[in-house]
């Protein structure tokens, strides 16, 4: 899907039905961009040229080289195992459809069907199409979630750690003054490490129970630290 257009390599060697399959596809796909082949070769050169393909659609009688063949390139490419394969068949039969489904076709529809049973299935495809997408985003948008709390752990470790280190220097300058104080934080700093291992693991658990949640930007975990500055420590 290239800007809000549905790109779709339509590879077809009578001519003189494109034009009744792109008037069908606009008719019931506003934002559909349909891109015609005449040969094997030429769908797959036209989908190659396409930086992302939202559908091929795959007639298996083609001059050049059998559809099973054209299907057989797309789906040994990894540039196109996403990329839904509708093919268009003289004829049907469960031995037939069994193999296209085997050789990695998504869908089927005879060519003889009802037009509203051929857009049904490309509908379906569509619909198929932006719910993975949307599955995708998603994805990206957990992983970037990851990254930020991992950021989060990570700068909460390293000032705990300053923290620990600043503490131990005060307790060697002046033991016995701040002894009780320093003790004090101590088990405060171990507490907030107990409390930041915590907070991973129900971010862990979040993630795969797929609940809801919340934006890194608005986890506020600064009270898990001290001030640093040598008054925090007395």
């Amino acid at each position: 899907m290239q800007g809000s257009f549905f790109d779709i390599v339509f590879i077809e060697d009578l001519q003189r039905y494109h034009k009744i399959y792109e008037q069908a596809i606009a008719g019931a796909i506003d934002n559909a961009k349909v891109h015609f082949a005449t040969t094997g070769k030429a769908g797959l050169d036209q989908l190659a040229a396409l930086a992302d393909c939202d559908l091929v659609v795959l007639d298996l009688g083609l001059p050049d080289m059998p559809g099973t063949e054209v299907l057989a390139k797309i789906r040994s490419d990894q540039r196109y195992e996403r990329t839904p394969v509708l093919v268009l068949t003289a004829q049907g039969g469960v031995e037939l459809q069994l193999q296209l489904l085997d050789q990695g076709a998504d869908d089927f529809v005879e060519k003889s069907s009802d037009p509203e049973v051929f857009m049904a299935r490309i509908k379906a495809q569509m619909r198929h199409r932006l719910a993975l997408e949307r599955l995708t985003q998603v994805a990206v948008e957990r992983d970037i979630f990851a990254a930020g709390v991992l950021h989060e752990i990570m700068r909460l470790q390293k000032d705990i750690l300053s923290s620990c280190q600043t503490a131990k220097q005060w307790l060697s300058q002046d033991a016995a003054g701040h002894r009780n104080e320093l003790q004090d934080l101590f088990r405060g700093l171990r507490q907030r490490s107990t409390e930041l291992g915590v907070f991973a693991a129900d971010v862990i658990k979040s993630t795969q129970e797929n609940r809801e949640q919340p934006s890194p930007q608005t986890i506020d975990l600064s009270h898990w630290l001290p001030e640093q500055n040598p008054d925090a420590f007395v």
